[in-house]
């Protein structure tokens, strides 16, 4: 039980690993939405 625990667990660090390195490629590409500011959130917010 617990190796087949131990074994979802590795696959899910490495799934987030790859989710984690595909979203850094994709901000590199596009450093204009690297940073969303909480200002912008709020501005976001009150448009609605």
């Amino acid at each position: 039980m617990s190796s087949v625990y131990l074994e979802d667990e590795s696959e899910l660090v490495l799934k987030l690993f790859e989710l984690t390195k595909d979203e850094l490629e994709a901000t590199n590409q596009m450093p204009q939405r690297k940073m969303i500011s909480r200002s912008d959130l709020i501005e976001l917010g009150q448009k609605k």
